[in-house]
């Protein structure tokens, strides 16, 4: 574990830069990540800690590892056999994929050598980030201080700053797209929302009373519902109900201890959806539940169901090959708009079993310690994650999964830590236990 101030000063600002500012543009390579830079910077460090001074690789981190460096692999032999078949007609593409999944592991790797104890201070710069990120979305919503004209130029994107006189308007802060805003405020909200039914830090010395907690909720909620992404709203009643249902069950059911509070709980989720449904109304938030309509036909979903379909058709007339490892993304693109379609269509059968995989990996870690706060918060966000890519995208979005390895990784130091702590208590436990029966 890497502890210096150098060191978090850098995974503070991995977030920072992460969150708040725009690709940079170059004119061979195309657009980097601002962060992209510091995360050079901490790879050496890693580097530094691996071979100069015999660090140990954090072990309960390593399955999820390998399977991103799965990715990295996958890329290259889809590539390949396509090149191979002479279907291959852009290197670009894959070139960004190699390196896109070539990040996700070195992100994962240099926060996982991040000390536990000085995790606090980058999740406070991520959580204090994603407040602004929903500040600037208010004041587009009410258009104070030119904000959409102020993120046209700096972001350069005009594509996703909607007009706030439509009832779709959607605001997109930062992140332009807003369904890519409000797959990142599901992050901030899961954290919050998980502190109201496991007692203790979410990292070390950072607790949040309950007040706090219900403020944060109310203003992480309201982020989501002003993106009007159904696919991210629903994944928020996900994590809801999802750690609603664990602790009912623990507490209630399992321990048959707590019904009292257990009820209470219920009746205030059941008040916070009301919530929601008024907080809709009231600002004419149509979109964010036309669950229904989507559904119908020239509507969004049907419209993805239309392009899966098309994707699956050129996967099935193509080599069998190019079933089990896809088309490669160096072939003719194919729009999907959500993530199993583009896994399907550039990666193949392989490419749903890797993100499976995947998930089992991270499931593995997070769900069998479901009564910390670490635990509970990195299922809740895996299950919300595997919902929200039937209607987007997560896992191959640049922006926001590196910010969730980060996270989850400083989760998983987290759990280890704790581990380690109880079974060096067990340990002495079982040592003072021997040392009394020799004396006796």
């Amino acid at each position: 574990m890497i502890e210096s101030k150098l060191y978090t000063f850098l995974c503070s600002a991995f977030f920072a830069l992460s969150i708040l500012l725009p690709d940079i543009s170059y004119p061979i390579i195309g657009n980097l990540r601002p962060e992209d830079f510091v995360l050079i910077l901490l790879g050496l460090c890693v580097l530094d800690n691996i071979l100069l001074k015999n660090g140990q690789f954090p072990k309960l981190g390593w399955p999820v590892f390998v399977m991103l460096l799965m990715f990295v692999w996958l890329v290259t032999v889809s590539s390949g056999i396509n090149f191979l078949l002479g279907n291959v007609d852009n290197f670009g593409p894959i070139i960004k994929e190699f390196i896109r999944f070539l990040k996700y592991a070195v992100v994962f790797v240099v926060f996982l050598w991040l000390k536990p104890e000085k995790a606090n201070t980058p999740f406070l710069v991520f959580l204090f980030a994603a407040l602004a990120t929903v500040g600037i979305q208010f004041m587009q919503k009410y258009q104070l201080f030119d904000m959409n004209n102020w993120l046209i130029n700096f972001y350069n994107n005009k594509l996703f700053i909607y007009s706030t006189q439509s009832s779709d308007w959607r605001g997109g802060s930062v992140f332009s797209n807003p369904n890519v805003f409000g797959n990142f405020l599901l992050l901030p909200f899961a954290f919050i929302f998980s502190t109201f039914f496991v007692s203790g830090e979410i990292f070390y010395h950072i607790k949040f009373k309950k007040l706090t907690s219900l403020i944060l909720i109310i203003f992480f909620s309201l982020g989501i519902l002003f993106t009007q992404s159904r696919t991210s709203i629903m994944a928020m009643f996900i994590i809801i109900f999802f750690v609603t249902l664990i602790y009912v069950f623990k507490e209630a059911v399992y321990h048959n201890r707590n019904r009292g509070k257990s009820t209470k709980y219920i009746s205030y989720i059941i008040l916070f959806l009301f919530f929601i449904i008024l907080v809709s109304r009231y600002f004419n938030l149509e979109r964010a539940f036309a669950f229904i309509s989507a559904v119908e036909t020239d509507r969004s979903l049907s419209i993805k169901l239309e392009m899966a379909k098309y994707a699956i058709g050129i996967v099935l007339d193509s080599n069998p090959f190019c079933l089990i490892f896809g088309m490669s993304p160096g072939v003719k693109y194919i729009q999907t708009d959500f993530e199993y379609g583009y896994l399907l269509y550039w990666y193949g059968l392989s490419g749903i079993l890797f993100y499976g995989l995947l998930v089992y990996s991270q499931l593995q870690i997070f769900s069998k310690r479901l009564g910390t706060q670490s635990g509970l918060t990195g299922t809740s966000i895996v299950f919300a994650f595997v919902f929200f890519g039937i209607g987007a995208t997560a896992f191959i979005n640049n922006r926001v999964y590196p910010i969730t390895l980060a996270l989850f990784a400083m989760m998983i130091n987290d759990l280890s830590s704790s581990l380690n702590i109880k079974n060096a208590s067990e340990a002495d436990f079982s040592s003072t236990s021997a040392d009394v029966n020799k004396s006796n």
